[in-house]
């Protein structure tokens, strides 16, 4: 509701008294001015005119004052001890405004209105005042709140005496990180994730309101119940092998955990999981070394501390036998009172021999030793001592002992007996399935190994580790020709054979052999010849890449994969680092069953073919040898260009 407050001067009152009357002169209209206000804040106005008030509270608030006055103009000061009252006048109106006050200070201020001149003269001070905040008050509820360890949301209700409020974690407690909170309306939303620790969590969330130096705070308690501790147990903590391997088991049990796993960094133990247990096998170990590993099986998060391990302990014990050359013999049933068994050793120093049947030969000085077995059966014959070679082509093994290279069915440990020679060891030992890798440095100075297994068509499969100490080894021709059991090659099989100079029919006629591994041969730059390295291997499909790699002085593929009717393509790259070849005859003669093109080289970003190196002399040597490089292998796509070059 406007009002309009009217005032003048008491004096100047009494002197228009007078004034009035004497009628000849004008009438004395005393200096006056109406005050008249808008709604809000209310302006009080004292009985004698010359003081008032305007009371703000502490909220943000204005009033219009519209002044009017009987003369010409007005005017206003305004005095205050602090910056806070806005004054504004346009025109005959005046805006008073102030701020919210957060604060606990009283404003006050000094409005002085004027009008009029020194003899007819009005005035009116206005005193203005603005409340300090009120106390701020803040309730949360519930003031405690409890989540399971799989974590979960709840909702607070804030009550608060102010407009604005905020809510937030106490970040001087680090456990406070599991905690989410969000403000939505007058609610605290406050969620957990799932504790995967096994600690109990705590955290306070608090709600602040008011401003400046009037602030209330409410703390709400959040805990969070830890996860379950993870247990594991095994039902054995040591495993101990026998030398002859074999396989054990270990039962795994776990608690509050969904799973578990294992680690064992030792290679010469094989652990597979099945179900809740583990199998382990342990191979023969046919040395003087003890193996040991450890398993180390563990369950839940180290990093969330909930966590839990066995480890288990497993050994071998050395071989009875280490550093012997053990034989595997298979003895059929006797006739005519025995059997007369061969062994393929020459060259015996300080020997002795167990036959494997309780007698024992010391210091054999005949090559070939014998032994007559009264039963048949399966002996382990142990040599120990000097052995300078192996050697089954001796005339010792030719009728009437003709049968005797069947006895040697497998060989069980090389042993460490100084051999020097292996050119046609175990030549045609037909019945000879198994051979073990070298553990012991048995071929450490053995030079050749040409035929060494040339025959044994029983043989199902080269160790990785075969030739792992044959480093001075140079003649590999025929090793393992006719092995017509064999189906793969290691493809690290020659990786140790650095002195390594001649693979002629190395593989040649392995009926079963279907694929040549990547890299076979690479490294191995002191080759000269790969002569029916491959050929006439009737199944062979696939060659691998990279397998002449750095074989820089190799001069010969002659046969190198003849007769190979399964082929269906070799590398185009694979003679790339052979550039010093001189002899290609019959290279892939017969191999029906290639396609695509035949393999070249790139010379300045151009291919040359076998077939056109002779036209670059500065890349390639000269290859007078080449007849019959391709015939029949009419699938190949550029064949044309073989038979116009006379390669075919």
């Amino acid at each position: 509701m406007k009002r309009c407050i009217r005032y003048i001067s008491a004096l100047l009152a009494v002197l228009a008294f007078f004034a009035c009357s004497d009628d000849d002169e004008p009438a004395f209209i005393p200096a006056s001015f109406e005050l008249i206000s808008g709604e809000g804040t209310a302006i009080d106005i004292d009985p004698d005119g010359t003081t008032g008030t305007v009371k703000f509270s502490y909220e943000k608030d204005s009033v219009s004052i519209q002044v009017k006055t009987n003369q010409e103009n007005w005017q206003y000061t305004f005095e205050q001890p602090a910056e806070h009252f806005t004054v504004v006048r346009e025109g005959d109106k005046l805006t008073i405004s102030v701020p919210e006050n957060k604060t606990s200070l009283f404003y006050k201020g000094t409005l002085t209105l004027t009008t009029g001149t020194e003899s007819n003269f009005a005035r009116c001070v206005l005193s203005l005042s603005q409340s300090p905040a009120p106390d701020p008050e803040v309730t949360v509820e519930p003031g405690i709140v409890e989540f399971p360890y799989q974590g979960g949301e709840t909702e607070l209700t804030v009550t608060t005496t102010h407009e604005r409020w905020t809510v937030r974690k106490m970040l001087d407690n680090y456990t406070d990180d599991f905690i989410i909170v969000s403000q939505v309306g007058d609610k605290v939303i406050v969620k957990t994730q799932e504790n995967h620790t096994p600690l109990l969590l705590n955290g306070t969330v608090i709600v602040t309101c008011g401003e400046g130096d009037r602030i209330v705070e409410a703390e709400v308690s959040v805990t969070q119940q830890g996860a379950p501790p993870v247990s594991l147990s095994v039902d054995k903590t040591s495993i101990e092998f026998t030398s002859e391997g074999g396989t054990d088991t270990v039962a795994v049990t776990v608690e509050n955990v969904e799973d578990w796993n294992f680690q064992c960094k030792e290679t010469w133990l094989t652990v597979k999981r099945e179900g809740n247990f583990l199998l382990l096998t342990a191979p023969a170990n046919h040395s003087a070394n003890t193996p040991t590993a450890e398993i180390l099986v563990y369950a839940g998060n180290k990093d969330y501390k909930n966590y839990d391990e066995r480890r288990i302990t497993v050994t071998q014990k050395s071989w009875e036998n280490a550093g012997a050359l053990v034989f595997e013999l298979t003895i059929p049933e006797p006739q005519d009172g025995g059997v007369i068994a061969l062994l393929p050793l020459i060259g015996l120093t300080n020997c002795t021999i167990d036959w494997g049947d309780g007698s024992e030969l010391a210091h054999p000085t005949e090559k070939i030793p014998s032994h007559i077995y009264a039963a048949a059966g399966i002996y382990k014959v142990a040599v120990r001592g000097g052995v300078e070679k192996l050697y089954s082509q001796d005339f010792a093994f030719s009728y009437p002992y003709k049968e005797a290279p069947g006895y040697i069915t497998a060989i069980l440990s090389w042993g460490n007996t100084g051999l020097i020679s292996m050119e046609r060891g175990l030549y045609k030992c037909y019945n000879l399935k198994r051979i073990p890798d070298d553990t012991e440095g048995a071929f450490a100075n053995v030079t050749t190994f040409s035929d060494a297994f040339n025959g044994c068509e029983s043989l199902e499969s080269i160790p990785a580790g075969l030739f792992t100490y044959a480093k001075s080894a140079q003649d590999f021709r025929g090793c393992f020709q006719y092995c017509n059991a064999l189906r793969e090659i290691p493809a690290t099989l020659f990786i140790h054979c650095e002195s390594a100079q001649k693979f002629y029919g190395t593989f040649s006629s392995c009926e079963e052999l279907t694929s040549v591994p990547d890299g076979l041969f690479a490294g191995r730059s002191k080759v000269t010849t790969f002569t029916s390295v491959f050929g006439r291997n009737p199944n062979l499909e696939t060659v691998g890449k990279d397998v002449f790699k750095g074989c820089t002085e190799n001069t010969s593929f002659n046969q190198a994969f003849s007769s190979c009717e399964k082929l269906r393509s070799v590398p185009a790259d694979i003679f790339d680092d052979c550039r010093k070849v001189t002899d290609f005859r019959f290279a892939f003669r017969y191999n029906t069953a290639m396609s695509g093109e035949s393999p070249y080289t790139l010379v300045d970003g151009k291919k040359v073919h076998l077939y056109e190196r002779n036209a670059y002399p500065d890349h390639f040597s000269a290859i007078p040898n080449y007849k019959s490089c391709f015939t029949d292998c009419t699938g190949l796509s550029d064949y044309n260009a073989i038979v116009e070059a006379g390669w075919n």
